[in-house]
Parts: C-alpha cells; structure tokens; sequence
C-alpha cells in the first residue's frame, strides 16, 4: 500500500497508479490506489511496462530510485515497489517525490511486502530485494507469463580465492542470492543477474564505506585497518549501476551474470587518500595515522572483535571485472563506468559523499571508539 508520508509527499495528481500496471489489475491487487485508475494512460510507444521491487534498507536500497530515473528518461513506464514502510523523508526514499513530479503520466509507486508486488501486465521486472528464492517469487512469476526478468544478486557471493583476481562471472559462487539466479535460468526466461560490489553514490544508504573514515579523519584519530595498503577493492557510483541495469532491457540476454561494477580497482591505502582529500586534510598526514595489522591476530587478542564490524570493508582483495565472460554481452549493453571508471571519477564519488557527510550534520555526531582503541592497544599502534 502506499502510506501515508509517500502520500503526502507526492502531487495530488500521483496519488494513484499510472499504466504499469493496468488499472483494471491494480483494482483488484490494491484497493488502497483505485482512485481514478480507470483512466491511467498507457505506456509510451516505444517504451516499456517496468516494475522495480526495491529493497527496504541496506546498500541495495539506493538502486531503485536511481534505475527508476534512468528507465523515465529512455522513455519506459514504471512503478516501484517498495519492499517495507521507509520514510519518505529520508535517503533514499526521498527520491521518489520529485520523480513523481517530474514524470506524472510514467511514474507511481507502492510499498508493502514483496510479496504485493504488482507483476500483471508488466513486460519487465527488476528485482533488488529479493534474498532467497521464496521473496522471488513475484518477479519469477512475472518472467514465467512472458517478462523479462533482471535480478540484482551480489558480488559478495563469490568464493574467495587470494591467488587469483579479479573476480570474473563464471567463477565459483555460493549462496541464497545465488540460488535465486539459479531458479531465473531453470525458468528458462529471459533474465540477467547483477553482482554489485560496495555502491555509493546519492542517496546512498550503506555510508560506513566512506563515514567511518570520514569520522577519524575529523577527530585526528589513529586509524586501525586490518590488512594491508595495497589490498584493491571497488567503489562503484549508484549511477553507474543503475546505467548498466537499465541498458539491458529489451537486449534479449538470457542467463547471464554481469558484475555491475566500475572497471576499475583502487588499494584500501587509495581509499583513505581520496577520502582525506575529500575532508580538506592533508592526505600524507593522515597516512601516518593509518595503522595497518593483521585481523587474525587482532581476533587472537581483542575480545569481541570482527573483522566486519571494526572496519567496513573486506581485509582483501575485493573487485570484479564487469566485462562477463562472453564479450559480445558487453558489446549489447554499450556500457561505461561513466562515473567511477577513473581516478577523478573515484575521487568526485568521495567528495559527494563528504558533501553528504556535512549536509546531513554527521560532522557533529559523537563515535564510540571502544573497538578502535581495543586494537590499537593490541597491536601496538597506541590508542
């Protein structure tokens, strides 16, 4: 249903779902948006009838409204779905009011369980919520009566290997995120899996990847990371990801797995530059104050300590190569990372979330650094 702060939120002439999906289906899955359906326009010529299910919280949250954005502008209905009951108020929620407005006759929006989803007469479902088989049921539903189905599964599922990188699709993967691509191949419809790695970008919700050094830096803290400097992972600009989804629709794939990630990988000592630079401070200074040590021995000495919860970021290599294992798929799509494929692009990421930082007022907030200073005093960089 839609609730009552997206309601207030969007124009009065929003309040009721437009031509995805038709009004005659929408009646019937959702009492609560019947007003005036029955004459909702259709869908654009050329365009298409998209559902985008999109997750409730986490780092995936931030890819639907921007996927929304990028389907409006190529010309496609669409309606998301809000798995949950966010506030309309808060990032990244507070995307979908202006859409609304700036696309009245193309755009509407539900929240509820994903199981309400309303997959009738769509030509395309994008699921970004699903965490098993059993939540993809709406979007594998959708698929078997002829839609085209694109599931946002995860990077973090690969096997990790440390004598091989990047991650490439067709290496081993494991898991519930897995099993759900699994079921949209034995489906036999046209679908395509996305493996994002760690997403940023307006909006974006998951913030420890950049605030947790963000808050160091502004306290001139003794900085503890376990592993080393030039471990490489990924940051990959929402808009990036949601430029790739939105550029498989209508391309015919069928099975394949895309790492929908920048092409280029950045060692955990650049992410702490960049994000110096960001802050305004001096980069070298602030790589003085980096500690670098080993987790296993932290976890050894330090009680209650875990890699994932005293530092963002995997203690690794963590990228994955987005060009698939059959070339031909990324000459389809004609993507690039036109955002965080380079050094500046990477850079802009961090400065825009420091912005953020700031405008949010999470300069002021008061951190705990109870685990920081247990490390430290373990390892022998002082608290």
């Amino acid at each position: 249903m839609l609730t009552p702060a997206f309601a207030a939120a969007l124009p009065l002439a929003n309040r009721r779902p437009v031509a995805l999906p038709r009004a005659r289906h929408v009646a019937a899955r959702r009492p609560a948006l019947t007003a005036a359906a029955a004459d909702s326009p259709p869908a654009p010529a050329s365009g298409k009838r998209v559902l985008i299910i999109n997750a409730p919280s986490g780092g995936h949250s931030v890819i639907g409204p921007h996927l929304a954005e990028a389907l409006l502008d190529a010309g496609h209905t669409v309606h998301v779905h809000q798995v949950g009951t966010p506030p309309a108020d808060k990032q990244p929620y507070d995307r979908y009011p202006p859409l609304s407005a700036a696309h009245p006759a193309a755009f509407s929006l539900s929240t509820g369980p994903a199981a309400e989803a309303p997959t009738a007469d769509v030509d395309a479902v994008y699921d970004n919520a699903a965490k098993g088989v059993a939540d993809a049921a709406p979007a594998l539903a959708a698929g078997a009566a002829g839609a085209e189905v694109f599931y946002v599964s995860s990077a973090g599922a690969y096997a990790y290997d440390g004598t091989l990188a990047p991650h490439v699709a067709g290496d081993d993967a494991a898991g519930p995120t897995i099993d759900v691509e699994a079921a949209l191949r034995a489906s036999g419809t046209l679908s395509a899996a996305f493996r994002p790695t760690y997403i940023l970008g307006p909006g974006f919700q998951n913030r420890q990847y950049s605030d947790w050094l963000f808050d160091r830096i502004r306290d001139g803290r003794r900085i503890p990371i376990p592993g080393v400097p030039d471990a490489l992972t990924c940051l990959t600009d929402v808009r990036d990801v949601a430029a790739m989804l939105a550029a498989a629709l209508g391309k015919g794939l069928h099975g394949e797995v895309l790492n929908a990630t920048s092409p280029r990988a950045i060692t955990l000592a650049g992410v702490v530059a960049l994000a110096a630079a960001a802050a305004g401070a001096d980069a070298a200074a602030v790589a003085d104050r980096v500690v670098w040590y080993d987790p296993a021995d932290a976890a050894a000495r330090v009680d209650g300590f875990v890699a994932k919860a005293a530092f963002p970021f995997r203690p690794r290599h963590f990228f994955a190569d987005p060009v698939p294992a059959a070339p031909p798929v990324a000459d389809v799509l004609g993507w690039r990372a036109e955002r965080s494929g380079d050094r500046d692009g990477l850079a802009a990421l961090l400065r825009d979330a420091h912005a953020s930082y700031m405008a949010l007022g999470l300069d002021a907030r008061v951190v705990d650094y109870t685990m920081d200073d247990a490390v430290l005093a373990a390892v022998g960089g002082e608290a």
